[in-house]
């Protein structure tokens, strides 16, 4: 990815403290960027360079490191963990959602994967064995297994609630509304969700008309929808 002028100017920078030993310097630049701009910097740094700023910032805030290391490809992403022990690896991957996750496990040395996947709390080790059961490049492989899913009976006043207790570092665009047998039924965006009455129900304002792809969907597939109906996610169905 080619760097823009005033990123080849922090780029100078960050190249000039990481020669002088300058941590201070550094990561008063580092921390000033944001995650994608963090990784057009790594991306654009010799591998020692890129490992150093990596470690630098990792120490100083996981999460900040693993969101840049996640727009990353998965093998420059696994290749900045290299080295670390498997707990230290297990606490950062531990900060990413499942969907970033599998690629870097996958990158892992067998031995190092299996550690990580059985150290992860067992719901993230879980969502992340399930997601490597699939092929590459498919919906299955690359879908986000935490979506926020309800009753059609649930109002739109106890959904935002349910939202705001949820919290956390997923940040949903869509409910997803199930009937009684789990079923996917309805999706209600986030934006209608605020506009509606509290006492509303999701089965009364929920699209039915579903755009959604199976598990074995393969990802320029998906690509085409999202970009054809304009929206920001696409539940995956497994039947």
């Amino acid at each position: 990815m080619p760097v823009r002028k005033n990123e080849e100017v922090v780029l100078t920078s960050v190249r000039r403290f990481l020669r002088m030993g300058a941590t201070a310097n550094l990561l008063n630049i580092l921390e000033k960027e944001r995650p994608a701009d963090l990784a057009n910097i790594f991306r654009s740094l010799a591998e020692r360079e890129r490992r150093a700023a990596f470690d630098l910032i990792a120490a100083r805030d996981r999460t900040r490191a693993m969101e840049a290391l996640s727009e990353l490809d998965a093998e420059m992403g696994a290749a900045l963990l290299e080295g670390r022990s498997a707990e230290d690896v297990t606490r950062l991957i531990a900060e990413l959602p499942p969907d970033d996750a599998v690629g870097l496990v996958k990158q892992l040395p067998q031995e190092l994967a299996d550690t990580v996947l059985e150290s992860l709390n067992r719901k993230q080790g879980d969502d992340v064995a399930e997601l490597l059961q699939h092929a590459e490049n498919t919906a299955g492989r690359l879908m986000n297994p935490r979506v926020f899913a309800l009753s059609e009976d649930t109002t739109s006043g106890e959904a935002v609630a349910m939202l705001q207790q949820a919290g956390g570092k997923e940040l949903f665009f869509y409910v997803y509304v199930i009937d009684d047998r789990e079923h996917l039924v309805g999706v209600v965006s986030l934006r209608r969700l605020l506009l509606v009455a509290p006492t509303a129900r999701l089965k009364d304002i929920m699209t039915t008309d579903i755009i959604s792809v199976g598990l074995e969907a393969d990802q320029e597939e998906v690509a085409k929808l999202v970009t054809s109906y304009n929206v920001v996610a696409i539940p995956v169905v497994d039947s």
